[in-house]
């Protein structure tokens, strides 16, 4: 007797739950909830069958923040039935049950779907739009670059999640109108800057924003892709490191200044030797201008200034008059080029490294290079230093040096 009893309950329960799916708008509907159960297999189905669809993207967020309030089943399966995929069959008994404006369901009104997330179609055509007009850190997880064409797609990837991303990064493009409604309407949706959450396990943080004015912001790029802080210290330090590479910057301009000067004379006096070697080599009385050089090139040698510098210490002739010397002599003045090259290499470096740091314009590492290079030349400004070169050539031998145009010995 009991058993026939419950079984008949069964029965009439399940007739009406098959009644509110389909005549939802039947008096006593407004109780009844689909199984979570059922809910969950069907959004697997879904899943199993469009994995690229917005609404599964969300799902694999709510895996990671299940406690938020779009990530109940039925919000996940309204993303996805509701306006992306009603035709879906899987997508049939939600249909059915909330999209009739006659619907008693509280289940349908107590957990819709999230507000102004685009569907699969729209969100595909942004996250081509973007890639098509610049080709950005993310579309090639959409678009290898293989295809040759970003018509083309050779595999399907989570578009909504590279869409967000795109978004997080240019937020002043036209096709991030969409994501921006989102955000404003669920402002703590993990994909939005505004959520402020950490990052999701498996899931790598959003680029930097990356904005063409003035501003404030943590994350940025230090010329360097990986090299990103993410909180108050991280960037910090990063500062720090500018503030403390544009001094070491300023050092070696001040350096170059000086080094160029004692450079330039000790090439031209080698010059001059190399010359007048040649010419001993061809004329007979050459004793007098071998000696000049001889001086001049002893002068230079056994300077004070330049035996401080090692860059520049170049030992005499040891046979003057033989055509060994000219070969060294030239071997010598190709050594003061390519050191000059490579001081040139490694300033040109710096400088447009810094170049690039205040182009981020952001506040903080614009004000650390400029302060960087303010203390650097209070510190390393060699008032003193144009003058290291003096006394390596007599004041003949300089007025013939300046008489060829040189600016940097002639005051």
């Amino acid at each position: 007797m009991y058993s026939t009893t419950a079984s008949s309950s069964h029965v009439m329960r399940m007739e009406t739950d098959m009644d509110c799916v389909a005549m939802p708008w039947t008096p006593g509907c407004e109780t009844f909830q689909l199984p979570k159960a059922n809910i969950t297999a069907t959004i697997d189905r879904l899943c199993g069958m469009m994995d690229w669809m917005p609404g599964c993207s969300i799902d694999t967020l709510c895996k990671h923040t299940p406690d938020s309030t779009f990530c109940n089943p039925f919000s996940v399966l309204a993303d996805i039935c509701a306006e992306d995929m009603p035709r879906m069959k899987p997508c049939g008994p939600y249909v059915s049950m909330c999209m009739n404006p006659e619907s008693r369901v509280t289940q349908c009104k107590a957990h819709p779907p999230l507000k102004n997330v685009p569907t699969t179609k729209v969100v595909k055509s942004l996250v081509s739009d973007i890639c098509n007009e610049m080709p950005m850190d993310g579309c090639e997880l959409c678009y290898p670059p293989s295809s040759g064409s970003r018509s083309s797609v050779v595999k399907q990837c989570d578009y909504f999640s590279v869409y967000a991303d795109l978004c997080a990064a240019m937020p002043e493009m036209h096709q991030c109108a969409q994501f921006d409604l989102m955000c404003a309407s669920t402002p703590n949706f993990p994909l939005c800057p505004t959520s402020h959450l950490p990052p999701i396990d498996g899931r790598p943080m959003p680029p930097p924003t990356m904005q063409m004015y003035f501003h404030f912001s943590i994350s940025e790029y230090f010329l360097f892709k990986t090299f990103v802080p993410r909180t108050p210290l991280q960037y910090t330090l990063a500062c720090t490191l500018v503030f403390l590479v544009c001094i070491v910057f300023e050092r070696m301009l001040a350096f170059q200044r000086v080094w160029d000067r004692a450079a330039v004379i000790r090439y031209r006096a080698l010059a001059r030797a190399s010359k007048s070697l040649v010419r001993a080599n061809t004329v007979s009385n050459s004793r007098s201008s071998s000696v000049t050089i001889g001086a001049v090139l002893n002068r230079v040698a056994t300077s004070n200034d330049v035996e401080r510098d090692p860059l520049i210490q170049v030992a005499a002739p040891a046979r003057a008059g033989r055509r060994g010397d000219v070969g060294a002599l030239r071997m010598e003045m190709l050594r003061l080029r390519l050191l000059k090259a490579a001081g040139r290499l490694c300033i040109g470096v710096m400088g447009y490294g810094v170049m690039l740091l205040v182009m981020t314009y952001n506040v903080g590492v614009c004000l650390s290079v400029l302060s960087g290079l303010g203390v650097g030349s209070f510190f390393f400004f060699f008032d003193e230093g144009v003058e290291v070169a003096d006394g390596l050539l007599s004041e003949e031998e300089e007025e013939q040096v300046c008489s060829e145009g040189d600016d940097l010995c002639c005051g």
